[in-house]
């Protein structure tokens, strides 16, 4: 059921779809690194980026030939945030549709990685939690993440600027990321599935 929903909408792509998909392809073919206070930028909108005033953080990123990256993260100190990034570009999510996030990962077995839609509405920065967390796995695995978009969601008003945040962990660790797929079902759609559920 869920493939002829995803069939139906083929006519209509969000924005940010395509900017994902284009910077994800992208990226697994080319990294363009360069490294900055707290912040490590594998090609332009796909960066790491942590608390450098209260954490010692050293990435080792390394390309591999059908994924996306190969991070060992050794942290020191306490740093309040450890994030990786993906820039969207501007857009939204008109309220009454699904937005869905697979990831084939491997890595931070054990922890919950909280993920989030940052926007830039007037200047200010406002955040979209999803409800479920990203879980790591020991092993190559796939997981989806499904947001239900709403009235009064930021993600449903229109934004000079959406970034996809996953909140890394603040010790040591290793992280795969196989793939990542953005997509957005349209209010229709995301009935059909609804009702298909």
């Amino acid at each position: 059921m869920f493939r002829s929903v995803t069939h139906n909408r083929q006519l209509v792509t969000n924005p940010i779809e395509l900017t994902a998909s284009a910077l994800i392809h992208h990226l697994r073919f080319e990294h363009l690194p360069s490294v900055e206070r707290g912040k490590l930028t594998l090609r332009d909108g796909a960066y790491f980026s942590w608390d450098a005033d209260q954490g010692d953080v050293t990435l080792r990123v390394r390309p591999e030939l059908g994924n996306l990256f190969k991070l060992d993260a050794k942290v020191g100190g306490k740093p309040r945030w450890m994030n990786f990034n993906l820039s969207l570009g501007a857009g939204q999510v008109p309220a009454g549709s699904t937005l869905g996030l697979v990831f084939e990962l491997n890595g931070c077995d054990g922890q919950e990685l909280p993920v989030f839609i940052r926007a830039l509405k007037d200047g200010e920065l406002v955040d979209t939690p999803l409800n479920t967390p990203l879980k790591g796995s020991a092993e190559l695995c796939q997981r989806t993440l499904i947001v239900p978009v709403g009235d009064g969601d930021p993600l449903a008003e229109p934004s000079s600027f959406l970034t996809l945040v996953v909140q890394l962990p603040r010790k040591d660790f290793t992280l795969e990321l196989r793939n990542l797929t953005l997509f957005v079902l349209e209010p229709d759609s995301a009935k059909a599935l609804a009702l298909a559920g």
